[in-house]
């Protein structure tokens, strides 16, 4: 197994709803001269030729933009010896495309908000993703979900929760603060009010064994194995490559811009790029924190949060914007998780 994992845009930010505030929607203006970019069946080859074995999370924009066939034929090509995983909004799953997934025991993660009336991302189309949702779970495919927090649900951590839990039967989640843009964007204080209202609903409804929330997960992961399962917890920021749709590779989804372009795949070795000194220097940065984060009796467990959410001025780097929720949470729900990871 390589050192490393790919996500892999094979629409790059291409997607059927275009929400206003996803982050990754921008970064359409680095293919300005295809405003529909579309992996090849080339591409596709010489990726897995580079990366015959490892784990490939497909996401976008919207990767089912691609159709069914192009990861049936994704999967002939790999002939077992990949782990897929593919993040969607749900709304293109037919019941082909279901049965494959589930049939080739793909992980398929839902992105959603919430209940409709708090579905901000896209209220007019929340029937299709409870459709498309439906029809993986009627295959049996292996789903999880990821919910944006931003105004629209920040909120309503418990309802949101439940619902995902009670009527879609989520038993893996994911939550995501919205940074960017501002009507849009959460304040650290209210991340903070949110998780600790999140992990009163999960702790108390007794779901501690019975539903993974991945944040709590890789707290306690930290507590009894040393290692978060979240990037943005990590000493280092060198955890996946990004592949665009044209081969091209950077370091971080959050990070697809000119100055952190890695190579392309039809030029480069995925372990000449990995190793490569500007994949270094990424890394490394996760460390630039300031002052403050140094003496925080915190920081073990946040290592700065990521580096996308610590502004930049003329003085130097300030600390996360969520640096005060995250202070918040980890006072309020630290001594229970380290109880639930001392009977681990």
């Amino acid at each position: 197994m390589p050192p490393f994992s790919l996500l892999v845009k094979p629409a790059g930010a291409d997607c059927n709803l275009g929400c206003r505030y996803c982050f990754y929607r921008e970064k359409a203006a680095l293919y300005p001269q295809t405003p529909h970019p579309r992996m090849t069946e080339k591409t596709l080859r010489e990726l897995l030729r580079r990366y015959p074995v490892g784990s490939i999370a497909f996401q976008g924009g919207e990767p089912t933009l691609m159709g069914e066939a192009f990861y049936r034929r994704a999967a002939e090509i790999a002939a077992g010896g990949i782990d897929f995983s593919i993040q969607t909004n749900g709304t293109l799953i037919t019941p082909s495309f279901a049965e494959f997934l589930a049939e080739d025991d793909w992980l398929v993660g839902l992105s959603i908000d919430g209940p409709e009336p708090l579905h901000d991302r896209y209220r007019e189309q929340f029937a299709a993703v409870r459709r498309g949702y439906d029809r993986l779970m009627a295959a049996g495919a292996k789903t999880n979900t990821m919910t944006l927090v931003s105004k629209a649900n920040i909120g309503h951590a418990e309802e949101v929760y439940r619902f995902l839990r009670d009527e879609l039967g989520s038993k893996n989640q994911q939550y995501i603060e919205c940074t960017a843009p501002a009507p849009y964007a959460i304040s650290g204080e209210e991340w903070g009010e949110f998780l600790c209202r999140l992990f009163d609903a999960w702790f108390f409804d007794g779901d501690t064994h019975r539903i993974s929330i991945r944040l709590f997960d890789s707290i306690i992961s930290k507590l009894v194995f040393g290692t978060p399962q979240v990037c943005q917890f990590a000493a280092d920021c060198r955890n996946y490559l990004v592949v665009e749709w044209n081969g091209d590779v950077y370091p971080c989804d959050f990070h697809v811009e000119k100055a952190w372009k890695l190579g392309n795949i039809h030029e480069n070795s995925l372990e000449e790029l990995w190793e490569s000194a500007k994949m270094r220097d990424f890394g490394l940065r996760k460390q630039d924190w300031p002052e403050q984060c140094g003496k925080c009796e915190y920081l073990a467990f946040c290592m700065g949060d990521c580096p996308r959410n610590r502004p930049t001025h003329s003085a130097g780097r300030a600390p996360s914007v969520m640096c005060s929720g995250y202070k918040r949470f980890f006072a309020y729900a630290l001594p229970r998780l380290e109880s639930l990871a001392a009977g681990i």
